[in-house]
């Protein structure tokens, strides 16, 4: 087993940090749009009544729990959208 110094696991992750950070700073118009996007598209699912398919993204793994085919999201139960980040306003249930 190969031992690493704490000092230079310590400086590894501090590299690891910094470089992440400056990657996020120059692409930070990219993800932020990216991140409303995915927003706007998941309230807009939510509000439809969408579930997203189950996914196994590791192959050792099963889905534990199907979604019983035909349930949709706020059937049976008032529903909510969640207000837009910075938003003053508190959603009411339709």
């Amino acid at each position: 087993m190969i031992f690493i110094s704490q000092g230079k696991r310590l400086y590894e992750q501090y590299v690891a940090i910094l470089t992440s950070l400056s990657a996020a700073a120059t692409h930070k118009a990219d993800i932020l749009t990216g991140l409303a996007s995915s927003y706007r598209e998941a309230r807009q699912q939510g509000a439809d009544g969408v579930l997203e398919p189950n996914e196994v993204v590791q192959p050792e793994n099963t889905v534990q729990n199907e979604v019983p085919e035909g349930v949709r999201f706020g059937t049976n139960r008032p529903r909510y959208a969640l207000p837009w980040p910075g938003s003053k306003t508190i959603p009411r249930g339709r």
